[in-house]
């Protein structure tokens, strides 16, 4: 994301706005996901959650998912988006170097606190 800022930064300052709206169109494309594994009602999370878990379905072989959120969360969901992408990229990257390239992600929200854990499989 950094770099995408970094960029229309530069497009901003050297007033190319044309080129500027043809970044930002190709960010939006790149960034829609028209398959939704998770529909909270809060689309911020949602957003992050379903690029990165369709990503997680492309590069592993399985995901599974256990997702409770409220609507409205108490936090800036903008710092969260940031830390739901870092983390699942990471888990992504670990997952796939093991042998059953797994992920299996938990988040759900309990007395007040937003809880993200891998989770047990029941046998």
């Amino acid at each position: 994301m950094i770099h995408h800022v970094k960029e229309l930064q530069c497009l901003v300052a050297r007033d190319e706005n044309q080129e500027m709206m043809q970044y930002l169109n190709k960010m939006e494309t790149s960034m829609n996901n028209d398959k939704e594994h998770v529909v909270s009602g809060n689309k911020d999370i949602d957003g992050i959650l379903n690029y990165m878990l369709e990503k997680a379905k492309q590069e592993l072989l399985e995901v599974e998912t256990q997702i409770k959120m409220p609507q409205d969360l108490d936090t800036n969901t903008f710092e969260l988006t940031i830390i739901l992408g870092n983390l699942l990229d990471n888990a992504i990257e670990a997952a796939k170097q093991t042998d059953e390239k797994l992920l299996l992600f938990k988040m759900n929200v309990e007395k007040g606190l937003l809880l993200i854990s891998p989770f047990s499989r029941k046998m």
